[in-house]
C-alpha cells in the first residue's frame, strides 16, 4: 500500500477487454450511521487496456496529526446539539483514494454521522472499508493487446499459423518436437479457419493442445530420465511450472545431467523470481501454514487478532523463509536466526519498539532473543493454539510432525477433553489442566514425548504475545524430556534442537525429498538420504546445498 495510508483493499485484477470499468468502495458496517444501510463510492475507469491491473483503494493519513472529536461545538454540519460531535467536527475529515496501477484517480471526501446521530449511537472511530467491486467491461472496444496475446500472435496470416504453433507446442509438450507432433493441431486449425476467423481458429488448435496428455501429464518412459524429462522435474520442483525456453534448450543440448551444468542450471532457477513457488508450495505443506486460514481466536479474549494481524504472522515467516533460502543459510538457522521481519503493527504487538511504518522490513533481534527462529512467530504459535488457550499438547505434537518427522501415535478414540475445573479455588493453567489429563497412566504414555516440548513455548499465549503468566497464575515453561534432558522455556528448545540437529537436517530432508520426488519415501530412499546429509555437512547443511544434492541423487533423476 502506499506510504502514507491506512488500512484499505489492494488487489491485482485481470481486465479482460478493453473498455470502461466500474469501482465501487463499501464502508465496514461499523462505519456507517444508525440509519444507513450501506455507503459507497463509485468511479468510472475509462478506457483501461485489458490485462491485469493494481487496483488499491485506502485513507490517506497525508502525515498530519490526527485531532481527536472536540464536544459542542458548531462545525460544517451546524450548529451544535449536545453530546459528541461527528468526524465533520474535527479538524482533519477523512478521505476515501481509489488509485489504479500506483496512479491516484479520485479522493472521496466521508462525510460522517451527523452530530446527533453520533449523539445516539457514540462516538464514530476512523472509518473502514468493507469491501470493494469491480464491474465491467463497458463499451468494450476488442479483447485488447494484453502479455499473452502479444507473445502469441506475432502475426496474423494463414501462412504462419505453423509458426505461432510450434514454440506453443514445445513448451507444452516440455521437449522439442516433430512434424507428427504439430500435425493434428494445423489439422485443428485448418477446420476451424474454414468457418471463423484466423484468432479463433488459432485458439481451437491450443484448446486441443491444452487437453493434449502429452500436455496434462507428466510421461516418464526410460529407466533414466531422459534430459527433457530431467528439466521438466526440475522445473516443477523449483518453480511448480513448466520448463522456461532456456532450460528447454539446455535439455535440447543433451548436457543437463551433467553436473557442471545441472548446477548452473539449479542456480539460475533459484534465483529467478518464479522460484518463490518453491517457497509458497514446500513451505506451506512442511509447516503446515494452510491451516492459518482456518484457525480463529475468540474475539473476546483476544480483541488484538483480527485478519490483518494473521495476514502479518503469514508475511513475517513468508519473509523470514524467503531470506534462509535466498541467501543460503544454513537450515539451523530455522531456529538459531537472530533476526526476522517485522512492520510497526507486530512488533508492538511482540513489544519490539523503534519499528515505524507500515513495511516489512528486516529488524535484528539482539536485545529481543525470545523472538528469535521460526518458533517465536506468530503464524506457529497460533496454528498450535486452541481459540481460547494456548495447547501445549498441540504444539509439541507439531514440533514432532513437523520438524522431527517423528509423530506420535494417534490418540485412543475415548480420550476425554481436558478438565478445565478448577482446583482449591483457583482456576488452573494451561499446564497445570494437561499435568492433571497426563496423570491417567494410558494418557502418561504418549504425553511424555509430547508435553515438554509444548511446555516449553508457554511464554507465548495463543497469538504469539510473550507472557509471564495467564489467567491461572504464573507461567512454569520448564520442562524435561523422556530422556531426561531439561528444557528452559524457548531457549532451552531452540538449544536442545540445535543439539539434534542430525535429527532436524535428517526430517527436513524427508521432507524436501518428497516433495521433490512427489511421493512418499521408503526405506530404499534412506541412504540417499544419509548420502546428501555428508555432502552437505561442510557448511552447515545450506538450502542451496540440500536443494542441488537432492537434484544429484539417484531418486531424482530415475523413473520411480
Amino acid at each position: 500500500m502506499p506510504f502514507g495510508t491506512r488500512g484499505g483493499i489492494r488487489v491485482t485484477h485481470f481486465f479482460p477487454h478493453d473498455g470502461d470499468y466500474d469501482l465501487r468502495a463499501f464502508l465496514a458496517k461499523e462505519s456507517l450511521s444508525p440509519l444507513e444501510g450501506v455507503r459507497f463510492f463509485r468511479l468510472r475507469l475509462s478506457k483501461v487496456k485489458a490485462g491485469s491491473h493494481t487496483v488499491i483503494v485506502t485513507f490517506p493519513d497525508e502525515f498530519a496529526e490526527h485531532e481527536g472529536p472536540v464536544l459542542d461545538v458548531g462545525g460544517p454540519g451546524g450548529r451544535p446539539l449536545g453530546g459528541p460531535l461527528d468526524v465533520l467536527g474535527t479538524a482533519i475529515r477523512p478521505t476515501l483514494e481509489f488509485r489504479l496501477d500506483g496512479r491516484r484517480l479520485k479522493l472521496f471526501e466521508i462525510s460522517g454521522m451527523t452530530s446527533g446521530e453520533a449523539a445516539f449511537d457514540g462516538q464514530p472511530g476512523p472509518p473502514t472499508l468493507g469491501r470493494i467491486e469491480i464491474a465491467g467491461p463497458y463499451n468494450p472496444t476488442g479483447p485488447g493487446q494484453t502479455p499473452s496475446r502479444a507473445k502469441i500472435f506475432t502475426c496474423h496470416e494463414d501462412s504462419c499459423a505453423e509458426t505461432l504453433l510450434t514454440p506453443l507446442v514445445r513448451r507444452a509438450f516440455r521437449r522439442d518436437i516433430t512434424e507428427k507432433d504439430l500435425q493434428p493441431f494445423l489439422k485443428t486449425f485448418a477446420a476451424a479457419r474454414a468457418k471463423q476467423n484466423f484468432e479463433t481458429a488459432i485458439a481451437a488448435a491450443l484448446r486441443d493442445l491444452l487437453i493434449s496428455p502429452d500436455f496434462l501429464f507428466r510421461l516418464e518412459l526410460r529407466p533414466t530420465l531422459s534430459n527433457f524429462e530431467l528439466a521438466t522435474r526440475l522445473s516443477f520442483f523449483l518453480w511448480s511450472s513448466l520448463p522456461d525456453d532456456q532450460l528447454l534448450n539446455v535439455a535440447a543440448t543433451g548436457k543437463l545431467n551433467q553436473p557442471a551444468t545441472l548446477e548452473a542450471e539449479v542456480r539460475r532457477l533459484l534465483a529467478h523470481p518464479r522460484s518463490a513457488a518453491l517457497l509458497d508450495n514446500f513451505a506451506a505443506q512442511w509447516l503446515g501454514l494452510p491451516a492459518l486460514a482456518t484457525v480463529a481466536p475468540d474475539r473476546e479474549l483476544f480483541p488484538a487478532y483480527d485478519t490483518a494481524l494473521r495476514t502479518a504472522f503469514e508475511t513475517e515467516t513468508r519473509l523470514f523463509l524467503g531470506s534462509l533460502l535466498r541467501e543460503n543459510r544454513p537450515v539451523l538457522d530455522l531456529f538459531g536466526a537472530n533476526y526476522t521481519y517485522l512492520d510497526e503493527r507486530l512488533a508492538n504487538h511482540y513489544g519490539i519498539p523503534n519499528v515505524t511504518g507500515p513495511g516489512f522490513r528486516r529488524v535484528a533481534l539482539g536485545n529481543h532473543p525470545e523472538r528469535g527462529g521460526l518458533l517465536a512467530q506468530g503464524s506457529i504459535l497460533l496454528l498450535t493454539s486452541h481459540s481460547t488457550r494456548t495447547s501445549p499438547v498441540l504444539r509439541g505434537k507439531w514440533i514432532l510432525d513437523n520438524l522431527l518427522n517423528s509423530p506420535p501415535a494417534a490418540p485412543p478414540a475415548n480420550v476425554p477433553p481436558l478438565d478445565e475445573t478448577p482446583a482449591n479455588g483457583r482456576k488452573l493453567t494451561a499446564r497445570e489442566q494437561v499435568e492433571r489429563h497426563r496423570a491417567n497412566p494410558s494418557c502418561a504414555s504418549c504425553h511424555d514425548r509430547i508435553d515438554p516440548l509444548g511446555f516449553a513455548l508457554e511464554n507465548y499465549d495463543a497469538i504469539g504475545r510473550w507472557r509471564s503468566s495467564d489467567e491461572g497464575g504464573p507461567i512454569n515453561a520448564k520442562s524435561k524430556l523422556a530422556s531426561g534432558t531439561e528444557l528452559d522455556g524457548p531457549q532451552g528448545l531452540k538449544t536442545m534442537l540445535l543439539h539434534r540437529s542430525d535429527e532436524f537436517v535428517h526430517a527436513t530432508l524427508e521432507r524436501l525429498l518428497t516433495y521433490a520426488l512427489g511421493r512418499e519415501l521408503d526405506p530404499r530412499d534412506q541412504p540417499t538420504i544419509r548420502d546428501i546429509m555428508r555432502q552437505t555437512e561442510a557448511h552447515g547443511h545450506r538450502f542451496h546445498d540440500l536443494i542441488l544434492a537432492t537434484v544429484k541423487s539417484v531418486p531424482f533423476q530415475s523413473r520411480q
